[in-house]
């Protein structure tokens, strides 16, 4: 929202409400009571300030909450100022927040993932080598059975021939 009035209270700029041009708003107040044009052209000539009022919306026709920045030329006698409506500044602010909101759950969910990736990864390793390792002890453990059975077969071989020749 974007407005240009003369000290006089006239309208001399209002592009999205060009049906406020040329005319005289001095007295003009909302449905509160406030003060409008006349408060604009006051904070304007004692420098610059900020006004709240309710205004109608462009595009709904309906009063909103409306915040004007204005400030003044003086020697042309001009209050120069612009406005934003607070619902559409806290709806924006709500989408933005939405999306912030959308955005960190997403980045939640890749760290999960991510973290559950790396668990996966280290207990699927751990297993691997648990169970080579296994396999490794196995095949040492059965190749020393074997040499305790072969030592074995070996001592009762060398019995059996010293017990042969004490007989003979």
């Amino acid at each position: 929202f974007f407005f240009v009035y003369d000290y006089d209270g006239k309208n001399l700029v209002s592009p999205r409400q060009t049906q406020l041009i040329g005319k005289n708003w001095s007295g003009l107040d909302d449905s509160r009571g406030t003060p409008i044009v006349d408060e604009l052209i006051r904070i304007a000539r004692s420098g610059a300030g900020y006004h709240e009022y309710l205004w109608p919306k462009p595009s709904s026709g309906e009063e909103a909450e409306m915040i004007t920045y204005v400030t003044s030329f003086p020697s042309w006698r001009w209050a120069v100022g612009t406005g934003v409506f607070i619902d559409d500044v806290l709806a924006s602010t709500a989408a933005a927040r939405a999306d912030v909101e959308a955005r960190v759950r997403q980045t939640y969910l890749y760290i999960a993932m991510i973290t559950i990736a790396a668990l996966l990864t280290v207990f699927l390793s751990g297993m691997l080598i648990n169970v080579r390792e296994r396999r490794l002890a196995d095949a040492k453990l059965k190749d020393l059975t074997q040499r305790v059975f072969d030592a074995q077969e070996e001592e009762r071989g060398r019995r059996s021939e010293e017990h042969t020749s004490e007989l003979q």
